[in-house]
């Protein structure tokens, strides 16, 4: 396999500093990783794969190059430090290989493709890195190529990876040239991991402590049942559909977020909760 893949050339990125920081504090859902799989932490991630253009892999290339620019959460390194973990900014090189099994029996390609999909899974290393990883992988007897993107779960969720495709998606757009307008560099995660305990701290919020010390302790009540004793089977279920005027939809998607300054997701939960409340 090592022999089949191709590394890219140099495309180690400058160090972020991003308003001086470069190491904080673990972030409550971080903390609690470590508590559970503190013993073994590497090996904890999510990958996606899916076609693309064969001749796009040049543009790749570039567009992984931007998300690692704009992302610098990905390439965060993990060390212990006075016996806790600390989560620090780590050199953005682009971890990229191409991988051709033009040369390889067709009915081999499935088998050597799950193995290198597997090691790059299981390659990743909390402390020395790196801890997002992308392969191009070519199929010459099926004549497709498929892009495969591991992470680890400390630097992505499922939430993250939609954003991750979308500025993939923009970057391959803008094309390969030094003239393409750049993704935007968002908040830096280290100042915001750093920012929390400070907040969590603050009178604002112990304000409410009471409240939510109080909402954790209640016993929510039961979803209404229109059969008590029916059954409880995917076979007995049932699904509804239901649209929304045009009128409806403009509200939701305009005047919602202007107003309420909520986001449409959460004016849906939140009718959801009404209802099932009655």
């Amino acid at each position: 396999i090592a022999a089949l893949a191709t590394p890219p050339a140099s495309l180690s990125l400058p160090r972020p500093v991003e308003h001086g920081i470069r190491e904080a504090p673990l972030t409550p859902i971080q903390r609690w990783f470590f508590a559970r799989w503190g013993d073994d932490p590497n090996h904890f991630n999510q990958s996606l794969a899916f076609d693309i253009d064969p001749a796009a892999a040049g543009k790749v290339w570039y567009a992984v190059q931007q998300i690692m620019r704009r992302h610098p959460a990905l390439s965060l390194r993990f060390r212990r430090a006075g016996g806790q973990w600390v989560q620090e900014a780590g050199p953005p090189a682009v971890d990229l290989v191409e991988i051709d099994f033009s040369d390889v029996p067709a009915d081999a390609e499935l088998v050597l493709y799950r193995r290198v999909a597997n090691q790059l899974q299981a390659s990743h290393d909390i402390t020395e890195g790196p801890l997002f990883r992308t392969a191009i992988v070519r199929f010459g007897r099926q004549r497709r190529t498929m892009l495969l993107m591991t992470a680890h779960h400390l630097v992505i969720d499922g939430v993250s990876w939609r954003i991750l495709l979308d500025d993939l998606q923009d970057a391959l757009a803008g094309g390969s040239g030094a003239s393409s307008a750049e993704l935007v560099r968002p908040t830096s995660f280290l100042e915001w991991a750093t920012r929390l305990p400070e907040r969590a701290e603050s009178s604002a919020v112990k304000r409410q402590l009471d409240y939510w010390i109080g909402v954790a302790r209640s016993k929510p009540p039961l979803l209404p049942l229109d059969l008590e004793r029916g059954p409880n089977s995917v076979a007995s279920s049932r699904t509804i559909a239901v649209s929304l005027s045009a009128e409806d939809t403009r509200v939701l998607l305009q005047e919602l977020p202007r107003r309420f300054a909520a986001r449409i997701d959460e004016g849906i939960i939140a009718a959801v909760a009404r209802v099932l409340a009655r």
